[in-house]
């Protein structure tokens, strides 16, 4: 191999004269001298100075190596092509931001954005769903405690095994293993379709829901079973007309018997209420409106009432939520739900 410049000629000139032992060399030499061959040694020395450049320029290559490693750095760094300053797709442009003396576009990583696509009445079935399934599973988890996270998470894990399992065939074993805590109707198609909404949301959504139904079931205020249900499905319809006929409001039309337990003995009361004259909702729809969904047991429980419709969030924001609550007769059931939408109605108007 042949010298590349006149000064490592003359270096490789210096170690062929220790290997011979002709001429005393620097300590850098010896070391070259003992560790290289006398054949590669002598290809070196022997290389004509003719059209050799005096030195190797070196620092021109570390220069491109040091301005090759800045750039890669920036592109790094910065998250944007620096040919055309364009952002890389899943980013965007924050203002500018100066870097190597020298302005360049601040580009950050746009947040992702989940939208809970379960609301209002869906919401309230998959709520209803998970309940039965907290219900079934209270012997397993009589010792769990809602505020501990762990206990909420381990709960909250072995439901979304059960919800999975649900939409398996009957010959799988999970199915097998975990019917015994399935909800009652779960094969219908209303059931069905909902828990593949369900399926089809984010990791996120679908635990924040489970966490919220394992809490409301299992929160502090634990209700206590009624002595004795407060209708049956021969007095269901009678209770519902003095429900419409008691809260007062101008549309509860929309109360009827639960999806999930029309064939039951005890059916739950189910349906959308509007605090807005039917007349006023624009297109005629009942969700241009005012309104939540109510679901009554029979047992005298009234779930979580949030209302809806609100053109405005903040407006809705404040809006109070009614709690879930254990009432002891029909009339309870009448006082406390008018007086909670009779509130809504007078004080809480919707400015859109």
């Amino acid at each position: 191999m042949p010298s590349k410049s006149k000064a490592q000629q003359k270096f490789f000139g210096i170690v062929r004269g220790i290997q011979k032992g002709s001429s005393k060399g620097s300590k850098e030499a010896k070391k070259v001298a003992k560790s290289m061959s006398k054949d590669d040694v002598k290809d070196f020395a022997s290389t004509k100075h003719k059209g050799l450049p005096k030195k190797v320029k070196q620092e021109t290559k570390v220069r491109s190596l040091i301005r090759k490693m800045v750039r890669e750095e920036i592109q790094e760094q910065m998250c944007f092509d620096l040919q055309t300053e364009k952002c890389w797709k899943g980013y965007e442009k924050k203002g500018m931001k100066k870097m190597f003396g020298k302005m360049y576009p601040n580009c950050v990583k746009k947040e992702e954005k989940i939208k809970e696509a379960i609301t209002g009445s869906d919401r309230k079935i998959l709520f209803i769903l998970i309940r039965e399934i907290v219900r079934n599973l209270k012997p397993k988890i009589k010792n769990m405690d809602v505020n501990n996270k762990s206990h909420v998470n381990r709960v909250g894990s072995s439901i979304l095994g059960i919800i999975r399992a649900m939409t398996y065939t009957p010959d799988n074993v999970n199915y097998k293993n975990f019917k015994k805590y399935f909800p009652k109707n779960f094969n219908s198609k209303l059931v069905q379709k909902k828990l593949k909404q369900f399926h089809s949301q984010t990791d996120k959504v679908q635990v924040t829901l489970v966490t919220q139904a394992i809490k409301n079931e299992l929160s502090e205020g634990k209700l206590s079973e009624a002595k004795e249900p407060l209708w049956d499905k021969d007095s269901v319809k009678n209770v519902i007309k003095q429900i419409q006929k008691g809260i007062k409001v101008p549309y509860a039309d929309g109360l009827g018997l639960g999806a999930l337990s029309r064939r039951d003995e005890h059916p739950a009361i189910m349906g959308k209420i509007s605090v807005d004259d039917k007349k006023t909702w624009p297109n005629g729809y009942i969700e241009n409106s005012r309104w939540a969904l109510v679901r009554i047991e029979a047992d005298g429980t009234i779930d979580t009432v949030r209302m809806n419709g609100y053109g405005d969030f903040k407006t809705r924001k404040k809006v109070p939520i009614l709690r879930k609550s254990k009432n002891k007769s029909i009339k309870q059931i009448i006082d406390r739900l008018g007086k909670y939408f009779t509130v809504v109605r007078l004080k809480y108007p919707d400015n859109k």
